[in-house]
């Protein structure tokens, strides 16, 4: 308890902090005003001011989608006889000049990314690169030549024009390609994939086009198929989750993929079949694939699609093999015979007799077997098959009893995606 004498002056000090602490309190009100003026001022001039000199840099991926749309409106436009453009049936005129075709880089993949860029070269040819756990194929790299458009020659009013004719780098194909180079930059491969296999489909594109339009969905397939990355939106892949009760080789019969379980072994770089644990997520194929083998070109194309309807396939990749010794590869319509996939096949040489161990490295038929069915008309078209070779030479050559042969580590690949009883194999001249 403070003394009587202290008791006016406590009174007076607490008297006269409150009177000074209401003037201070007072006072930093016009300070607070101020600033929050100012705070909003700056705030509104950025909003304002924002997009002023920024970089506009790639356009968003609807807005790449659009042009490439545009692009492929008709890429097949012609010229009637008056010398005006009449447009493909079913079809609106494109949007760049027919005159004027587009010009397209060459496209790179980085494995285990989704987005591919186009190498900004201009020019220069395109190479296939590939990587060689795969195996060597498609030995054609064709080049593009890009030729400046030429000036229409003078006519008189009176002569009659011939109608355009296509060929080689005509601009349609060319605009397919940059056209999927546009859904490639707005990270849409599948829609890439569709756009060059409808142009590879469409029969007025001519032998080259077609091999430009092969190595550019090769690389692409390289990527969305054969990499361990799954795209969003890919119809033919997806990821799955091991489960209790799992084994790999029951996962494509569970999951009705249609494919053989080594190519998930491969794809997804396990080691030991024996050893997926729970939780663990794989990536998965689903088929079924078939093949297309043109003897003319000693090539095997791959394709995945209903089996009964060729029209819907989709392209894949392409294979270098080798045919029949005096063409004695059959042409006609196969399907892979049931139970007759092998792996590291016995052979016996029917023209000699002489037998062949699995396991012998001199065994001609390589390490894997595929035995082919005749369909229909051609059902009397047996024996044959596709297998390995330990003759890599022989590849392109016509030195096989009749049989297509391919390199080792193709043939590892396409045993993994062509399905007994489901496969079809198509041989053309």
């Amino acid at each position: 308890m403070g003394l009587p004498s202290q008791t006016p002056r406590i009174a007076a000090t607490s008297r006269t902090f409150m009177r000074t602490h209401r003037r201070r309190r007072f006072r930093l009100w016009p300070v607070l005003f101020v600033g929050l003026i100012v705070a909003g001022g700056a705030t509104g001039a950025w909003w304002l001011t924002r997009g002023d000199g920024a970089d506009t840099g790639t356009p968003l991926g609807p807005e790449i989608a659009s042009a490439g749309d545009q692009i492929l409106d008709d890429p097949y436009r012609q010229t009637n006889h008056d010398g005006r453009e009449e447009q493909t049936q079913g079809r609106e005129a494109s949007s760049p000049s027919a005159n004027q075709p587009v010009t397209t880089n060459p496209v790179t993949i980085s494995q285990g990314n989704s987005r591919v860029q186009p190498v900004d070269t201009p020019g220069t040819p395109f190479v296939l690169s590939e990587p060689r756990s795969l195996g060597e194929s498609l030995a054609q790299t064709p080049e593009r030549t890009a030729e400046p458009p030429r000036a229409p020659a003078a006519t008189t009013p009176t002569q009659e024009q011939p109608p355009a004719r296509r060929t080689t780098g005509s601009g349609s194909v060319d605009r397919a390609i940059a056209a999927a180079l546009l859904r490639l930059d707005a990270d849409d491969p599948v829609a890439a994939r569709v756009i060059l296999s409808d142009a590879l489909a469409d029969t007025r594109a001519s032998e080259a086009e077609r091999s430009r339009l092969r190595a550019r969905l090769t690389e692409l397939n390289q990527q969305l198929l054969f990499s361990a990355t799954v795209v969003p939106g890919d119809p033919m892949t997806d990821t799955y989750e091991i489960v209790k009760g799992d084994r790999l080789s029951t996962i494509p019969g569970k999951l009705g993929l249609a494919i053989d379980w080594r190519l998930l072994q491969q794809i997804n770089n396990i080691p030991d079949p024996n050893r997926i644990r729970l939780g663990q997520k794989i990536k998965i194929i689903r088929g079924p694939f078939h093949a297309v083998v043109d003897k003319s070109d000693f090539r095997l194309d791959l394709y995945q699609g209903p089996p009964d309807e060729p029209e819907r396939w989709t392209y894949i990749r392409s294979f270098r093999v080798g045919l029949g010794e005096a063409d004695s590869t059959p042409t006609g319509s196969f399907v892979v015979r049931r139970d007759s996939k092998l792996v590291n096949p016995f052979w016996v040489n029917p023209r000699t007799g002489e037998r062949f161990a699995d396991s012998d490295p001199d065994n001609p038929i390589g390490e894997r077997w595929i035995g082919l069915d005749g369909l229909g008309q051609d059902a009397v078209k047996t024996g044959y098959g596709i297998h390995g070779t330990i003759d890599p030479g022989s590849i392109g050559q016509q030195e096989s009893m009749g049989c297509v042969r391919m390199l080792d580590d193709d043939v590892i690949l396409v045993y993994g995606l062509l399905i007994e009883g489901i496969s079809r194999v198509r041989i053309v001249d």
